[in-house]
């Protein structure tokens, strides 16, 4: 008998959806699990990582390759967003939420290097709640809303309420804002 091809297949924007299934899926981990929070945030750099290529490719994929053959970086493409209006000005608390996302969360999560590494957690739900919102709006750009099937786009914006919601009841987030 022979063995037919199957195949495995994806695309950007089901990329982005694949890491946004899984922020919700460890998202309902934390509160017992601490080591879900690493799961959310490489997941959640992720999906927005693949939200906003989605954005800045438009109908070109090669728009978002360089030279060298590698995809443009995480902060390229969400300047792309920016400057085509499929992200509002970030605030200055979206700014830091994503830095400490980007450049210290997910890469050190991901490079870990032998070392001892303590992290303040209290400021996880509220940066899981800011980049969610980036979420949402980039996947109501035109670039990723017409690929996405009606099921695909709600499921998006049902991960992204969702997510807020349990971000907001975390214990974390109301111990912190109960401080303010």
């Amino acid at each position: 008998m022979k063995v037919r091809p199957k195949y495995f297949r994806l695309d950007e924007r089901s990329n982005a959806l694949d890491y946004l299934r899984k922020v919700r899926l460890h998202l309902a981990e934390v509160e017992n699990d601490q080591w879900a929070w690493k799961w959310v945030f490489i997941a959640l750099h992720g999906a927005l990582y693949g939200f906003a290529i989605t954005v800045a490719k438009g109908t070109d994929d090669s728009s978002v390759v360089k030279q060298n053959g590698r995809l443009v970086s995480f902060w390229s493409a969400l300047k792309h967003c920016q400057n085509i209006g499929a992200l509002e000005q970030l605030t200055e608390s979206q700014k830091k939420s994503l830095e400490r996302l980007a450049e210290t969360l997910r890469n050190e999560f991901m490079h870990f290097q032998p070392k001892g590494w303590s992290i303040e957690v209290h400021g996880f739900p509220k940066i899981v709640i800011e980049v969610l919102g980036m979420i949402r709006a980039l996947s109501e750009h035109p670039n990723v809303f017409i690929h996405l099937s009606g099921r695909q786009i709600e499921e998006v914006r049902s991960v992204c309420f969702q997510g807020t919601k349990a971000m907001r009841r975390n214990p974390l987030f109301l111990e912190v804002n109960a401080h303010e």
